[in-house]
């Protein structure tokens, strides 16, 4: 019993995070594929500037569809003045639209 319950515990946070993982996932894809790792820009540094997209994208206490088109282009405009195109801030993809 102790080990379905310790299995549980460690499940339930990996379950959870996996979406946000795997979208972040996506965005470093479409970054790397579209020649943004490279000798000037890290994987850890797409990774971060990921991460933070979404963090701006998904803040919390969004209630209407303005509110999260406003925060997804916010994101979008966020990932363009670090020098990503528009192109690829469209195939990073983080308003999930599955692009």
């Amino acid at each position: 019993m102790k080990t379905a319950v310790i299995l549980a515990a460690i499940a339930f946070p990996l379950a959870t995070a996996a979406p946000v993982a795997a979208n972040e996932y996506s965005c470093l894809n479409a970054a790397a594929s579209n020649g943004y790792v490279n000798a000037d820009k890290f994987v850890w540094q797409v990774e971060q500037d990921c991460a933070t997209a979404y963090k701006i994208a998904y803040p919390g206490g969004i209630d209407t569809q303005e509110q999260a088109k406003a925060a997804s282009d916010a994101a979008d405009q966020y990932l363009r003045s670090l020098g990503y195109d528009a192109e690829t801030v469209e195939q990073m993809d983080i308003a999930g639209h599955g692009v």
